[in-house]
């Protein structure tokens, strides 16, 4: 895997590797359960329907392409938008895009909700916000933590990132810092954040 930066710097080669698959837990809680408590987080291929996957997808871009942010019938980013021009309720179009019923049905659907079943021991209900985000070449969000920012109070409130189509290593979808899940001393400070 080459090529990493972050902020403009090249990650050395020795620090990146491959997220560890668990998908051959699913059938095992409790070993999913340890994996995550290892891992800190739970990489599952295959686990969503790769049709609903793209139905969402083409929901998602044709919205946006409405607002000429991504060229129209593609998924590459124009560099402008006319959201504002065309949308006088921001906050209700972005709504339309994030509560889209094809969306919806992949980030609240079955497939997701199994495994959390799997991982927390009881029926998982989701969030009912989602940041939705679309990757741009050249700009990323920045390193951050999602605990405890997303959990607020809670233990119990896991993050999903769900890939909307095939996300090859070389566009650069996720990263994840080894054992950052212990890194006590960043988060504690913030930990009953409300």
């Amino acid at each position: 895997m080459r090529g990493c930066v972050i902020g403009g710097r090249d990650v050395p080669e020795e620090l990146v590797g491959a997220l560890r698959d668990s998908a051959s837990l699913l059938d095992d809680p409790a070993g999913l359960r340890a994996r995550l408590a290892e891992d800190g987080y739970l990489f599952l291929r295959g686990v969503l329907d790769r049709d609903a996957v793209a139905a969402a997808r083409a929901e998602v871009l044709a919205r946006r392409s409405a607002v000429d942010e991504i060229v129209a019938g593609g998924d590459v980013f124009t560099g402008r938008s006319a959201r504002k021009a065309r949308e006088p309720d921001l906050g209700r179009f972005w709504r339309s895009v994030s509560e889209g019923p094809k969306l919806r049905a992949v980030t609240h659907g079955r497939d997701i909700a199994r495994v959390l079943e799997i991982v927390a021991g009881e029926t998982p209900r989701p969030q009912d916000f989602l940041f939705l985000r679309v990757g741009v070449p050249g700009r990323a969000t920045g390193l951050h933590f999602d605990y405890p920012f997303f959990t607020r109070l809670h233990d119990q409130v896991w993050t999903v990132w769900t890939p909307m189509g095939d996300t090859p290593v070389a566009r650069g979808p996720l990263m994840v810092v080894e054992n950052s899940h212990r890194f006590s001393d960043l988060v504690e400070s913030v930990v009953g954040f409300d």
